[in-house]
């Protein structure tokens, strides 16, 4: 007789712990990646999980701008490490862009292609992408200073005609 009730007992004790300690994919996608864009520069790889996690996420639920960003999340983390991975997130943000209520996360894309293209040496095509970003940063109100870093580094290694250029954008930045 004691068994029925100690499995009772069991299965209620879980389930109130269910409703007391949420599981981990309990948070959202938009918590996930802005946990992701926090830890980017501190913890790579917890970064990489948290946007994995938001992807997997919105895999049931979608939603074109927090796909686009965990796709430059893990763009940004796999530059370093894999460039065909980091190209694949690049190519999978891009494909996202119609769907996007913000056209301006065009930027940060167009930020991580042109990363990918200085790491290959290709500095004009860098510079180009680096450009676009600001440019779309700009018109559609999106911040533009980590393209116009990038290009004033470009610009300033690549001993460019255009190093007074760079010096103002760097000077904007600021």
């Amino acid at each position: 007789m004691a068994r029925p009730i100690l499995t009772f007992c069991r299965n209620a004790a879980c389930a109130a712990l269910s409703v007391i300690v949420p599981p981990a994919w309990a948070e959202s996608p938009q918590a996930l990646l802005d946990q992701a864009n926090a830890e980017t520069r501190v913890d790579p790889e917890a970064a990489r999980r948290h946007a994995e996690q938001a992807l997997t996420q919105l895999a049931t639920q979608p939603d074109a701008d927090q796909q686009i960003r965990a796709h430059v999340l893990l763009c940004e983390y796999h530059s370093e490490r894999d460039r065909s991975a980091a190209q694949s997130h690049i190519d999978a943000g891009r494909a996202l862009l119609p769907l996007a209520q913000r056209p301006g996360l065009r930027a940060p894309l167009a930020t991580c292609e042109g990363e990918l293209n200085e790491y290959a040496n290709d500095n004009g095509r860098a510079a180009a992408l680096y450009q676009e970003a600001v440019t779309v940063a700009e018109q559609h109100g999106e911040r533009a200073g980590e393209g116009r870093q990038q290009a004033g580094a470009v610009h300033g290694t690549a001993g460019s005609a255009h190093g007074d250029d760079a010096l103002l954008d760097l000077q904007l930045v600021r």
